[in-house]
């Protein structure tokens, strides 16, 4: 598990990372964790969440409550069970913390999907090591590219 501590400087002339399709200017992609959990300590506004009904809904911040999200590993490991949330951050220059806390599996751990008990559902995954899968699902950030 990653424990990260996210310090954001309030910068001139900085640009947003990315520009969504509906025009909000981000500060991060719009992505899904690979992890397990993801448990959220965000005290500033900026995080939004995708609803297939509602589209991006405000996480409204809080210094007192986490947000908490299903990631990618989840989904996976469920066989589609528990759904990866889809999330981004619009880009806020100001200075700010964020404190994520990822639950993952170590390294070498197999993962191999599963079906409820009882259930007809085939199952959606092939067996991966974890750690094979987080290098492969973290390429899509621009941090870890190059």
């Amino acid at each position: 598990s990653t424990l990260r501590l996210n310090y954001y400087p309030f910068l001139d002339n900085i640009e947003a990372v990315e520009v969504a399709e509906d025009g909000t200017r981000l500060g991060c992609e719009t992505h899904r964790d690979g992890t397990l959990v993801t448990i959220l300590y965000q005290p500033i506004e900026g995080l939004q969440v995708e609803d297939d009904v509602a589209g991006w809904i405000d996480v409204p911040p809080s210094e007192s409550n986490f947000v908490i999200n299903t990631g990618a590993l989840m989904s996976r490991w469920t066989n589609g069970v528990f759904k990866a949330a889809n999330h981004r951050v619009k880009f806020v220059n100001m200075e700010r913390v964020s404190v994520p806390f990822f639950t993952e599996p170590y390294f070498y751990c197999p993962i191999e999907s599963f079906t409820p008990k009882n259930s007809a559902q085939s199952l959606l995954n092939e067996t991966v090591i974890y750690g094979n899968y987080l290098v492969e699902s973290n390429k899509k950030f621009k941090e870890y590219q190059n």
